[in-house]
């Protein structure tokens, strides 16, 4: 009988061993399962990021291209700070339409920032000032009047106009203008 009960404590003894043994493989295969699903979830959720990227530079890139003549637009507003002769061309032709002496200086210290500032010295008649003004608003630039002086000055009959532009004894007035214009 002891015998047999050895055996059997025995046989009990391996069988428990032998299970806890399948048990330890099952958890670590499970563990493993786990950790591959875990791993396939991020990597899952790195290519919907990327999918959602990939599409939102498809969709960038079409809005580009359909907005592309309304950008320039926009961008044509800004003066390029290294070449601003359009922008002065265009204040030049406007006093020369409106028949006024002109001239424009370029205030460095004001102009460090994003902006440029220019200050601006218009001499003519009272009318033609306002029509130089209504052509200074209708400028395709992006101005802002930061300073106004409008005066009314007396005629001087020996003075030179600096455009040959109108006669200088007829200038009855003189506007100043400090205006900045967003460069880019």
């Amino acid at each position: 009988m002891r015998i047999l009960r050895n055996k059997l404590l025995i046989t009990l003894s391996g069988s428990l061993l032998v299970l806890f043994a399948l048990g330890w493989v099952f958890w670590s295969m499970y563990r493993g399962a786990e950790n591959l699903r875990d791993e396939l979830n991020a990597w899952e959720a790195k290519t919907v990021a990327a999918e959602n990227e990939r599409e939102s530079a498809r969709l960038t890139h079409l809005l580009e291209e359909e907005n592309s003549p309304a950008v320039e637009r926009i961008k044509s507003f800004f003066v390029d700070r290294t070449q601003p002769l359009k922008l002065v061309e265009e204040l030049e032709n406007a006093a020369k339409l409106s028949k006024n002496d002109f001239s424009i200086n370029l205030d460095e210290n004001l102009s460090k920032g994003e902006d440029m500032f220019f200050r601006l010295t218009v001499v003519g008649n009272e009318a033609s000032i306002k029509k130089y003004l209504k052509l200074l608003e209708l400028a395709p630039y992006h101005l802002k009047i930061e300073e106004f002086i409008f005066q009314k000055m007396e005629a001087e009959t020996n003075a030179p106009s600096r455009s040959g532009l109108f006669n200088p004894a007829r200038a009855t007035h003189r506007l100043i203008l400090l205006i900045s214009v967003k460069s880019k």
